[in-house]
């Protein structure tokens, strides 16, 4: 997020926010000085998303039925972020495999996030409780050992989460747990509307339960609507959205005098940004 301010210039930019911290990331913070001109992504302008809580407790709940009927819980998710938050959440309670380019990030994490990762000694505490997978050999470990995988491909297209999902896709005691945004056309999207993945070219009906824990890092509508609230500007431009009339609408609703701009290609606007 910045704020660009000078002569006949107040423009406020968000980038992709959120109100709420997560272990790894501080909350988005209210600017301090007025703002004429926001630009806001929209990515859930539509949408409200369940609280963190909750699919906390949807997860733990899985991972106990899981474990009690002698099955794994594989956990696609992004390297960056998303596996190692989901580490810190559940890493408390359970032996977690940790695989893929997420051991390279947490690594990153550990040697330089001191400073901006706010609940970093938790991070520390996990990256220590958990097995990190690096090579083939605790890769076979972690199929015949582990209860709980966590493990890159987030959209199941790639990485390491293929060679799980070949021995156990067919398993009705394990489950997959789908942590974050399938792409249209991924194997997770496929999964996630058919419950069906393709590997090694053939098409598999999946047999373990598929569990839907997506958390995202983008605010919700009820997020956005509290930061415009409190931020105030004359003129919104709605940026990274795929529903941004419905958004608009929102907008509209909560702000009748708000000046609510949709942006399409090709099209000029002249903004008054004193």
């Amino acid at each position: 997020m910045f704020h660009v301010r000078g002569p006949g210039t107040n423009f406020l930019f968000t980038g992709d926010m959120n109100l709420q911290e997560s272990n790894l990331t501080r909350g988005a913070a209210i600017p301090k000085h007025p703002v004429e001109t926001l630009f806001i992504e929209g990515t859930y302008g539509n949408r409200h998303q369940p609280p963190r809580e909750q699919v906390v407790q949807l997860m733990n709940e899985k991972i106990d039925e899981a474990i009690s009927n002698k099955g794994k819980v594989i956990i696609p998710a992004f390297a960056f972020g998303r596996s190692q938050d989901l580490l810190m959440e559940l890493v408390r309670g359970h032996q977690i495999y940790f695989d893929g380019l997420s051991n390279r990030i947490l690594g990153c994490f550990l040697e330089q996030g001191r400073e901006i990762i706010p609940r970093f000694e938790h991070l520390e505490q996990a990256a220590k409780r958990c097995v990190r997978v690096t090579t083939p050999k605790l890769r076979l470990r972690a199929m015949n050992e582990a209860q709980i995988i966590i493990t890159t491909g987030g959209m199941l297209d790639g990485g390491p989460v293929i060679s799980y999902l070949k021995q156990l896709w067919n398993d009705p005691r394990s489950k997959i747990f789908l942590s974050g945004y399938q792409g249209e056309g991924t194997n997770g999207e496929r999964l996630e509307q058919h419950r069906q993945l393709i590997l090694d070219g053939k098409l598999c009906q999946v047999a373990c339960e598929v569990v839907d824990t997506k958390q995202s890092a983008h605010s919700d509508l009820g997020s956005l609507l509290t930061f415009v609230e409190k931020v105030q500007p004359r003129n919104l431009v709605i940026m990274h959205s795929e529903e941004s009339e419905a958004f608009r609408q929102h907008l509209l609703d909560r702000f009748p005098t708000l000046n609510v701009i949709v942006p399409t290609i090709g099209t000029s606007y002249t903004l008054d940004g004193s």
